[in-house]
C-alpha cells in the first residue's frame, strides 16, 4: 500500500506481479498496534499470534480501491501488469481466532477505512 501510495505521488506506475489475484491479509497499522498493546499487558509469554484482517482481498482489488480513493484526491494511478514473480506466494491470509480468544481483541478498522486513512496520511506528510 506504501509503496503504491508513493509511487503515485513520484507520478510514476503502480506495477501489480502477474493477474493480481494473488490475495493478502492487510491489516490497519492502529489495529496492529493495540494488538501489541493488549498482549504486553497479559500474561502471554511464548505465545504467537496472527495480528491480521482475517479477511483476504486480492492485490488487483486493494489497487482498484486506491485507484479510486486517490481520484478523490486528484491523483491518478497508473496499473501496470508485469510477469508474476517466481515463487510469489498465491493466496495469504490469517486466522485470528487465538488473538480473539487469548487477547480479547479483533480488528476494528476495515479496508476501505484504513485505505483512506493511509492515503490521507501520505498525501498530508
Amino acid at each position: 500500500v506504501a509503496k503504491f501510495i508513493n509511487n503515485v505521488l513520484r507520478g510514476d506506475a503502480c506495477q501489480i506481479y502477474g493477474d493480481g489475484n494473488q490475495t493478502r491479509d492487510f491489516i490497519y497499522i492502529f489495529d496492529l498496534i493495540r494488538a501489541i498493546i493488549k498482549a504486553s499487558k497479559l500474561n502471554v509469554k511464548s505465545e504467537i499470534f496472527q495480528i491480521a484482517s482475517g479477511k483476504e482481498y486480492t492485490v488487483l482489488e486493494v489497487a482498484q480501491k486506491m485507484q479510486l480513493l486517490l481520484k478523490k484526491h486528484n491523483y491518478k494511478m497508473v496499473l501496470i501488469h508485469s510477469d508474476e514473480r517466481v515463487g510469489d506466494v498465491k493466496r495469504n491470509f490469517s486466522d485470528i481466532n487465538k488473538a480473539k480468544t487469548m487477547l480479547g481483541w479483533i480488528p476494528e478498522i476495515n479496508l476501505d477505512k484504513g485505505l483512506e486513512e493511509t492515503i490521507k496520511y501520505f498525501l498530508s506528510s
